[in-house]
């Protein structure tokens, strides 16, 4: 019964999940026209206009959507899952999100580099999280996913220790 939008091109690796999330799983497909895509009000309405309950968004375009935000949008709205990706999200900007929402709307910090196909890694984010001065993180891997971080050897490192992340599992391009 999920309404999911294709926000973005079809080029982009989030274009896979955005596709195929919704027509495996049952649900409908809004796909906007780049116009309404690149305005933020006019996107606002397809949502609101079109009952969409899965969104995903990079926290840049997220951040646009914000500022046409409006009041009387906690009732129109029926996102009740915000999947953010593709680069590095502040969790403090999900604050107006959470105040307009509430708990209705769960929101999804993923993380995955193209050749792990689409994403990998997820970390649900919770208001009080989003109160602080918390970045990005990878979250937990998938369950098909195996994660390594690595030193230039190749050798695994002490927990909290920088290193290369090896990503493996089903989830890899060959």
């Amino acid at each position: 019964a999920d309404t999911w939008c294709l926000f973005h091109s079809h080029a982009f690796d989030f274009a896979v999940w955005e596709m195929f999330g919704a027509l495996l799983s049952g649900g409908e497909l809004v796909v906007p026209s780049a116009p309404v895509a690149r305005s933020a009000g006019d996107f606002r309405a397809l949502l609101v206009k079109h009952g969409v309950t899965v969104l995903n968004q990079t926290p840049s375009a997220f951040g646009q959507l914000l500022r046409v935000l409006r009041p009387e949008d906690r009732d129109a709205l029926a996102v009740r899952h915000l999947f953010v990706g593709g680069e590095a999200v502040r969790f403090r900007t999900l604050l107006p999100w959470f105040d307009l929402l509430g708990d209705r709307c769960r929101v999804h910090d993923i993380y995955g580099p193209t050749e792990g196909s689409v994403w990998v890694t997820h970390h649900e984010i919770s208001r009080t999280e989003a109160s602080s001065e918390r970045d990005s993180v990878i979250g937990r891997p998938l369950p098909d996913v195996a994660l390594h971080v690595v030193d230039q050897r190749l050798q695994p490192v002490p927990v909290g220790v920088g290193g290369e992340l090896l990503i493996g599992g089903a989830a890899p391009g060959r």
